[in-house]
């Protein structure tokens, strides 16, 4: 079984397919529904748009999702990378509206942050760029 028949699993099938009947309609980030780790494809049916705040509830409950190994390490890093910024955690709100705020954001900030090639250190948190 791909996913543990929870309320977790109910509640990320009700925000996809909300999302699918009403499509966000200012930022919005593209959201594997079958994750890539767990050999989910690229094709239009795997893809949902989703807000930025969407997006990151659902990677948080994918993490409650799956118990198979090496899944469920996957899914977590990828949550750690979303809930992390060089150890500041935000919640799905601030994500958003971090997100959503890009485009005010000062050039040198993306131009920075658009090659991030960090890993999480359980420990230390973000690792610097390179």
């Amino acid at each position: 079984m791909l996913f543990i028949d929870n309320k977790y699993t109910k509640w990320y099938f009700q925000i996809i397919e909300s999302a699918k009947l009403n499509p966000p309609t200012n930022y919005s980030e593209k959201h594997h529904i079958i994750p890539q780790c767990m050999n989910g494809s690229n094709d239009p049916d795997n893809l949902v748009a989703l807000s930025a705040r969407q997006h990151f509830i659902c990677h948080m409950l994918l993490t409650r999702m799956v118990s198979d190994e090496p899944y469920l390490s996957k899914l977590k890093y990828a949550a750690i990378l979303l809930k992390s910024t060089n150890n500041f955690n935000v919640t799905s709100k601030v994500y958003e509206q971090l997100k959503s705020n890009i485009k005010q954001t000062p050039e040198w900030i993306v131009k920075r942050t658009s090659h991030f090639k960090g890993r999480v250190s359980p420990t230390k948190g973000m690792v610097p760029w390179n």
